[in-house]
């Protein structure tokens, strides 16, 4: 037990990552699967000079929030971190760090309502992406643990739509796939009546194509992709290309991004636009539409998804790339960029094409309160609105609509 520090903490709010933050002899302690009012015996597990991380040891007064996990895996699987809170209480968790994190890195306080958009807590999301285990033992899909590359194998998930649950059982039960097989992602389509199975592997030998297709068969998969109807469209997925996630908000978020506050019928812009979720519904109201979109299988979907609406143009380049070519008025700008954000180039680009109205869809409310930040200093908009959809609950991801209008 040498060298082993065991404390009892208070804690305040919980944090982006899912962490309860807590405070000793004015240092920073992040517990996990904690609950802001919970007293807490913890074990530090790692020293840092602004803060230390601690380990729950036992609760010696919980939140009267607090409830039973509803998942076996919970607290040795990292994909989920607060199954010990209610759905309702987890996005209101969620407003508050969005506030917060605006005020800390943007300077932006934001006293405004936040309009939410939250479903169904359970079964949301149409695909899931496992790791295969090298374990001797099934099941032999698995899950990152939390902070780690250690892996957690799983036989069940109950977040995934119940297709994607049923494809995980069937292909645990499957022998050990060839060396080399390192992840499996399992996709559903909008009715739960179809799946697609992408295998990322070191090389596509004999051996991994002819798992790929008892996998395939297993599971009920078949195709290169995916049909799938959102919006009151469909929608190609290539096998590989990105599509967001949760099965149940998909409508309420297409209908949020697309319908700008200002007159259609000019230009339109929709930089990282994947297989087309925005730039279909914008051709509908705009002349000119450019998708912007450089993965490649993102890019063969959008192109599909495009064929037949001559307004719609799709562009093979970087954000950054094609932002620096713009020029002439501009209507809408829709962007939707990885965790990463805009970055400080685009944000400069975007500032100097003066569009009308900017929507901005970010995952992680740290760039993006940096990027609203640099925008607002760059130009003269005003942050209109803000909408958080919870489109991950049991975890602390935070997706966020802000809106921002150039002044007259």
């Amino acid at each position: 037990m040498s060298g082993r520090t065991f404390e009892v903490v208070e804690i305040e709010r919980l944090v982006y990552g899912g962490d309860g933050l807590a405070r000793r002899d004015g240092k920073t302690v992040f517990v996990p699967q904690t609950l802001p009012g919970e007293r807490a015996r913890i074990e530090i597990v790692e020293r840092h000079e602004s803060y230390d991380r601690g380990r729950l040891v036992a609760l010696e007064t919980a939140s009267p929030r607090r409830i039973a996990p509803a998942c076996e895996y919970f607290g040795r699987c990292g994909g989920c971190q607060w199954q010990h809170a209610p759905a309702d209480y987890q996005a209101e968790m969620k407003v508050a760090i969005l506030r917060e994190t605006l005020r800390r890195t943007g300077g932006l306080e934001w006293s405004a309502p936040v309009a939410l958009h939250a479903g169904p807590a359970w079964a949301y999301r149409n695909r899931a992406r496992l790791r295969v285990s090298g374990a001797a033992e099934a099941p032999r899909l698995a899950y990152f643990a939390r902070d780690s590359r250690t892996l957690v194998p799983v036989a069940r998930c109950p977040i995934a739509a119940p297709a994607v649950e049923k494809a995980i059982a069937a292909l645990a039960a499957l022998p050990p796939p060839p060396p080399g097989v390192r992840e499996i992602e399992i996709m559903t389509d909008a009715a739960g009546a179809r799946l697609c199975l992408n295998l990322e592997a070191e090389r596509a030998g004999t051996l991994v194509r002819a798992y790929a297709s008892e996998a395939a068969e297993m599971a009920g998969a078949a195709g290169e992709g995916i049909e799938y109807a959102a919006g009151g469209r469909d929608y190609w997925v290539a096998r590989g290309a990105f599509f967001q996630a949760n099965r149940f908000l998909l409508d309420d978020l297409i209908a949020a991004v697309t319908a700008p506050a200002g007159a259609a019928g000019g230009r339109a812009v929709d930089l990282f636009s994947g297989v087309g979720l925005f730039a279909l519904p914008l051709a509908e109201r705009f002349a000119n539409v450019s998708a912007v979109e450089n993965h490649p299988a993102a890019v063969a979907s959008l192109r599909r998804n495009a064929a037949g609406l001559a307004q719609l143009r799709v562009h093979d380049l970087a954000a950054e790339e094609f932002m620096a070519r713009w020029s002439g008025p501009l209507a809408l700008l829709v962007a939707d960029p990885p965790r990463a954000g805009l970055g400080r180039k685009l944000v400069a680009a975007i500032a100097a094409a003066r569009p009308r109205e900017l929507r901005y869809l970010s995952c992680d409310p740290a760039t993006l309160a940096r990027d609203l930040k640099q925008l607002l200093a760059a130009a003269p908009y005003r942050l209109a609105e803000l909408r958080l959809f919870d489109l991950f609950p049991q975890t602390f991801h935070i997706e966020t609509l802000a809106v921002l209008q150039l002044a007259a």
